[in-house]
């Protein structure tokens, strides 16, 4: 069992934290904004077999350059373009 005075400095310490959250968190996607792009419309999707695996740069799944930009807009530019931390393993990255 912890002590009177450890547990009152636990609650003074508990109620001086404070997190904020980035701006770009604060960012969140509503109908309207996915009203035009059916990639990432909410709701009921379209019926069709479920994907065996992951989907990757180069899949005729991956989305094209001009739906990953629409998706970036639709978020206004919180997207990043990560490079994976093995990049530099693999030739041609």
């Amino acid at each position: 069992m912890l002590s009177l005075r450890v547990r009152l400095s636990l609650f003074v310490t508990f109620k001086i934290i404070v997190a904020y959250n980035f701006p770009d968190e604060s960012v969140q996607l509503t109908d309207d904004d996915v009203a035009d792009n059916f990639d990432i419309t909410f709701g009921q999707l379209p019926g069709g077999p479920k994907a065996q695996c992951k989907t990757f740069p180069g899949d005729r799944n991956w989305p094209t350059l001009d739906r990953w930009n629409a998706f970036n807009s639709s978020l206004e530019g919180a997207l990043l373009k990560a490079v994976p931390p093995a990049a530099a393993c693999y030739s041609g990255t």
